[in-house]
């Protein structure tokens, strides 16, 4: 468009978009929804490379923030029980759950990894950080 600005109508997410975040080089967009599915889109055409349906969010638990890591290969995902929260890290290229991270008491509202890929940290409502080192990738 002539003024730079694109609206891109996700029609494959059932709700909101809560969180999303580009692949460093540019190639996928990760979106956190409120229907529960973490997608990869590939801005070309917009389709969906990638869906990823945590069963523990179908139980319960919502999406709240999603981040790449620097090299695109691991998607990290925030949730909440409206008790505690939860981040698990996920293959971007597979979509498997690699682990769940602990430490965190209540909502988180952001995620970001370090520039390295060695620490991801999460920011929430307990007006603290927490920041956990990422050893195997």
């Amino acid at each position: 468009p002539s003024d730079g600005v694109e609206n891109i109508p996700l029609t494959n997410h059932g709700g909101p978009v809560v969180s999303l975040d580009w692949s460093n080089d540019g190639s996928r967009l990760v979106t956190a929804s409120d229907d529960g599915l973490i997608r990869l889109f590939e801005p070309a055409g917009w389709t969906v490379v990638l869906e990823i349906s945590d069963p523990k969010v179908h139980d319960g638990e919502q999406l709240l923030a999603v981040a790449y890591s620097p090299d695109g290969s691991i998607i990290a995902a925030a949730t909440s029980d409206g008790n505690d929260s939860f981040v698990r890290l996920w293959d971007a290229g597979s979509g498997q759950l690699l682990t769940e991270l602990t430490g965190v008491r209540s909502g988180i509202t952001s995620l970001a990894w370090s520039p390295d890929g060695a620490s991801l940290a999460a920011g929430g409502r307990e007006a603290a950080v927490r920041v956990w080192g990422i050893s195997e990738r």
